[in-house]
């Protein structure tokens, strides 16, 4: 594209400006529906706004891309969120929570450790956006075919406590301090 550096960085930055602006309305909406149904949408966003970067032929078709992408992506979060209360025991939960934040990490550093080798492999960034696009609109088949709610335990379990708003819950988070430590931590990362 023959791009500048403010350009590019613009570019690069978009997505975390649009994730910034649109996680907590994307939080809620994914909360609210069920798993089976939010997660294919988000995904399907997802997936698409890789293809469009991967494909673009212009510069508005890049920012498009990443802010389609970078728009829905933590909405998955809470999606996620749903699916553990709804399937997962409580006794249990201490154990799937150690799991996911073992895994999680280690899938960021091997994906970063492989990026050179990949751009190589695969004929640079255009092809690993298609890629990954196509991969995470192939999970969505995968999602639909598996994905069955849990009837062990309880649904009262997934509701929201009585009375309990998606903005009381949020302005109850925002009183308690540790809440606020973990929401300045976690840049710091």
């Amino acid at each position: 594209f023959g791009l500048d550096y403010g350009t590019a960085g613009l570019i690069g930055s978009v997505a975390g400006f649009a994730s910034v602006l649109l996680t907590l309305p994307t939080t809620f909406i994914a909360a609210k529906l069920n798993p089976k149904y939010s997660i294919p949408v988000v995904l399907f966003v997802l997936g698409g706004g890789l293809i469009i970067f991967g494909v673009a032929q212009s510069v508005p078709m890049l920012f498009v891309g990443k802010i389609l992408a970078a728009a829905v992506a933590n909405g998955i979060a809470s999606a996620l969120v749903i699916v553990k209360i709804r399937q997962v025991p409580p006794e249990k939960n201490t154990g799937i929570q150690g799991i996911q934040n073992f895994v999680e990490p280690i899938g960021q550093v091997l994906a970063t450790l492989c990026m050179a080798q990949l751009l190589i492999i695969l004929g640079g960034w255009r092809n690993i956006h298609i890629i990954c696009g196509v991969v995470i609109l192939a999970m969505i088949v995968v999602w639909i075919v598996s994905y069955r709610d849990d009837i062990s335990v309880a649904p009262e379990a997934a509701a929201p406590a009585a009375g309990g708003s998606q903005k009381g819950v949020m302005k109850e988070a925002l009183k308690q301090k540790s809440f606020w430590l973990l929401a300045i931590g976690w840049p710091g990362t």
